[in-house]
């Protein structure tokens, strides 16, 4: 089933049969997207420009390499962190402790450091207090 993503710096991603995908371009009412190791995958779908979760995608072309379905979970991780950095007066560590806490062993070992998950939240604070004092 497909599932879109909004990753950071508001790109958003389709996560389709374990692989990720970013937008490549839009015409003729057609989405189409590019494998985000595009570099060194021919891996390519595409869909209609109005397409929501679970609508149909088609695929062309062969990845070189395998389908990780850990990147959804890596991904949703990262957005709730800085969600939570944005949204919640909660310690720093406390965040990113729950984010550790709500995925899977196999996921946590993957994610980025603690260190970077810190340094994380604590930009994401940071430009909501920019944010909200331009206001």
């Amino acid at each position: 089933m497909a599932c879109f993503m909004q990753i950071e710096k508001l790109k958003k991603k389709l996560y389709f049969e374990g692989y990720m995908y970013v937008r490549d371009s839009e015409r003729n009412e057609k989405t189409y997207w590019r494998c985000e190791f595009k570099k060194t995958c021919k891996g390519r779908a595409h869909t209609m420009i109005s397409a929501i979760d679970g609508d149909e995608v088609y695929t062309r072309g062969e990845h070189s390499h395998q389908p990780d379905a850990r990147r959804k979970e890596v991904i949703g991780a990262s957005n709730l962190l800085r969600k939570s950095a944005r949204e919640t007066l909660n310690p720093t560590s406390h965040i990113v402790q729950d984010i550790m806490n709500s995925v899977t062993l196999e996921t946590a070992a993957i994610l980025p450091s603690t260190s970077l998950m810190k340094r994380t939240v604590l930009r994401e604070k940071q430009e909501q207090i920019a944010s909200s004092n331009i206001e």
